[in-house]
């Protein structure tokens, strides 16, 4: 998706859709963190999608967005790992069609699957070669 929207104009600069605020996460580093994992492991690969991208993020988030008095964060760490906050378990979660068809767009502006519009839904394709 990098190469794609950086082929295609895409600004990597603070305020570029491929860059922006490092608190964010933007596409330019985990970019320039996927590439620096090239040759690792299937599993080193797996570990720093899980705890970077995924539970660093949600508890970056969950702390700095908890000013109002409710509890966001779902993981701590705790002295042998991640723990859940809550007793029970959240969810089951699922995406939702508004964000599934924003990733879908997306993906069509940078070329990288075809959309459709010719039915009365949206339709995305694979791109032909």
């Amino acid at each position: 998706m990098y190469a794609a929207l950086k082929r295609e104009g895409g600004d990597d600069g603070r305020f570029g859709e491929l860059g922006g605020r490092s608190d964010r996460f933007p596409i330019s580093l985990q970019h320039r963190r996927l590439v620096s994992l090239a040759e690792a492991t299937v599993e080193t690969l797996w570990r720093e999608l899980i705890e970077s991208w995924v539970i660093a993020q949600h508890v970056r988030w969950s702390v700095a967005r908890n000013g109002d008095g409710t509890q966001r964060l779902r993981l701590a760490l705790g002295d042998n790992g991640w723990l859940r906050v809550h007793k029970r378990v959240s969810g089951p979660f699922g995406p939702t069609p508004d964000r599934l068809l924003s990733a879908l767009s997306l993906a069509s502006q940078g070329r990288m699957i075809v959309r459709d519009d010719t039915n009365v839904e949206p339709r995305f394709l694979a791109c032909r070669s």
